[in-house]
């Protein structure tokens, strides 16, 4: 098992004021359309309000929770060097609160560095299997640009998925 949260915050004082970026709220614009056309039975408001709610009250950690991670855990702390949603301090914050973590700041990007530079995003989500040695993700594509309808894209996803999925039950 390995962590490489991105965009985390770790107290809800953590997240910025969207209200007034054009870029996340042209993603929340595009997300629901994206929504109410792939899901069978869709309810963007339902889905808003709850992830509202999940930003202004979750999580709530503090540096005694980051220190029950495992000292052995392989963690990548990341975010963009644009990012409008989360305050700079807590990745930083996070980072230093879990020694054998290192800090990954991804340029002229934001919160949605995975869609602004997939190829940048794509590399770096390999380069950190790589050095925690991923069994399940250890084919490398040609191309990265190929990668996005690659099994080797599906297989980082669903990796950094699973990391994501057990940074939250961690604490």
């Amino acid at each position: 098992l390995s962590l490489f949260p991105f965009a985390a915050n770790y107290i809800p004082s953590g997240v910025k004021d969207i209200s007034n970026s054009i870029v996340f709220t042209t993603f929340l614009n595009r997300s629901q359309i994206e929504y109410q056309a792939i899901n069978p039975a869709p309810n963007y408001t339902n889905l808003y309000n709850y992830l509202t709610t999940m930003w202004a009250t979750l999580p709530n950690w503090t540096q005694q929770d980051f220190a029950k991670i495992n000292p052995n855990l392989p963690v990548w702390i990341v975010d963009a060097d644009h990012e409008e949603a989360i305050f700079r301090d807590q990745p930083d914050t996070m980072s230093s609160w879990i020694p054998q973590s290192g800090e990954l700041i991804l340029p002229r990007t934001s919160h949605f560095a995975f869609l602004q530079d997939s190829d940048w995003f794509t590399a770096s989500i390999a380069r950190f299997l790589v050095e925690v040695n991923c069994s399940q993700c250890n084919s490398t594509p040609t191309s990265y640009s190929s990668a996005p309808t690659s099994s080797f894209h599906f297989s980082l996803y669903a990796c950094m998925y699973i990391s994501f999925l057990f940074f939250f039950r961690l604490i």
